[in-house]
C-alpha cells in the first residue's frame, strides 16, 4: 500500500467536492433549461454528484489506513530486526 500525504488526501477532497458541485449546478442549470424535455430525471444526477464527491475521499482514507495498519503490523518485528542486528554487530 502507498503512503498518502495530507496533501494529497486534501487535494482529493477538493477535486472531488468541486466536481461534484459543478455536476449539481449544471444539471439544475439543464433541468431549468430543459424544463419537461430533460431526458434523464435530475435526481440521478444528484446521486451521481454524491458518489463522486464522497466515494474518491473515502477510497483515499481506506488506502492511508491499510498503509497505517501494515506499519503498524511490522513495527515489532523491525525492532526484532533492529536488536539483531545491534546484537551481532557488537562483540
Amino acid at each position: 500500500m502507498p503512503k498518502i500525504s495530507q496533501k494529497e488526501r486534501r487535494l482529493v477532497t477538493y477535486v472531488s467536492i468541486a466536481l461534484a458541485m459543478a455536476i449539481i449546478v449544471s444539471t439544475l442549470l439543464m433541468a431549468l433549461v430543459a424544463g419537461a424535455n430533460f431526458p434523464i430525471p435530475w435526481d440521478t444526477f444528484m446521486v451521481v454528484a454524491l458518489m463522486i464527491g464522497l466515494f474518491p475521499p473515502a477510497a483515499v482514507n481506506v488506502i492511508d489506513s491499510m498503509w497505517r495498519a501494515s506499519v503498524d503490523r511490522n513495527i515489532p518485528r523491525f525492532l526484532r530486526e533492529v536488536a539483531e542486528a545491534d546484537e551481532a554487530a557488537s562483540p
